[in-house]
């Protein structure tokens, strides 16, 4: 019997050891999904309905992948607070700031469940590609978060990896996630630091229809949205008591052909 204790994969120091790893070499996730993740990434925010000047709290927004769609939505009169408990991670989003000029965008260092959010203050609540680092026994402390930041009418979209639900597509998907990630991580950045886990991540992430349960608990509505086979999903939703206000202020989320790909993750 093995004497090595068990990896927790959500251990908040473990957690960002990985990122400070990665940092330099996030880009590789676009490469390794053939364009897939920021294809989706402008699919997710799309779904918002974003409106001119509204203001978006991107919740562990990593290097910022995610910026250049929503800032397209809400013009220069809106609002992006960006939120990660990385500060390498935010040093590469602060260079994406400089070389792209936005203007509008306010980056916070800290975990999101230690900051003094203003409550009710934001149009919209987006997370691309870190509701897996969750653990699923905070999940309802999530969920109330984004509860307690969105404005009445205010929207949400969460983008994650999954596992595909076709028993055809699910074996090449996990040997491709265990082994070819890493291997191209290694070829391309020079080490698969970070890249190796991304496997046990996605294995331990149970879906957006477990977690959307406690999306219903905290009063918001919510919809599961997939891409290509399960790959990838979309958990877009607003608040409870706004879908079933005769629609006002609501539009409901944009449903996609699963099967649709263009052209850009832990």
């Amino acid at each position: 019997m093995s004497n090595v204790p068990a990896l927790d994969i959500f251990d908040q120091v473990f957690v960002k050891s990985i990122f400070q790893r990665m940092s330099g070499k996030y880009w590789v996730n676009d490469f390794c999904s053939f364009g897939l993740t920021d294809h989706w990434r402008r699919r997710a925010i799309n779904s918002l309905h974003l409106p001119q000047g509204a203001s978006v709290c991107d919740l562990m927004t990593g290097t910022g992948e995610s910026w250049s769609f929503i800032l397209d939505a809400i013009g220069k009169q809106g609002q992006i607070t960006a939120v990660d408990f990385s500060e390498e991670m935010l040093e590469v989003a602060r260079e994406r700031v400089r070389r792209l000029n936005f203007l509008n965008v306010t980056m916070v260092r800290s975990e999101i469940f230690s900051y003094s959010f203003p409550t009710h203050s934001f149009d919209a609540i987006t997370c691309t590609f870190g509701a897996k680092l969750v653990p699923p026994w905070k999940w309802d402390d999530f969920a109330k978060l984004i509860a307690s930041l969105l404005k009445p009418t205010g929207r949400f979209v969460l983008l994650e990896l999954g596992r595909p639900s076709n028993a055809f597509l699910k074996g090449p998907y996990d040997a491709y996630v265990r082994h070819a990630v890493p291997f191209l991580a290694s070829l391309l950045a020079g080490s698969d630091e970070g890249f190796e886990l991304l496997e046990q991540y996605t294995k331990a992430f149970e879906g957006f229809e477990s977690m959307r349960q406690a999306f219903q608990r905290a009063g918001l509505y919510s919809e599961v949205k997939p891409f290509f086979g399960g790959c990838g999903s979309l958990l877009v939703g607003s608040r409870l008591s706004q879908k079933l206000a005769e629609g006002e202020g609501f539009e409901p989320p944009v449903r996609f052909p699963v099967h649709s790909i263009s052209s850009r993750a832990l």
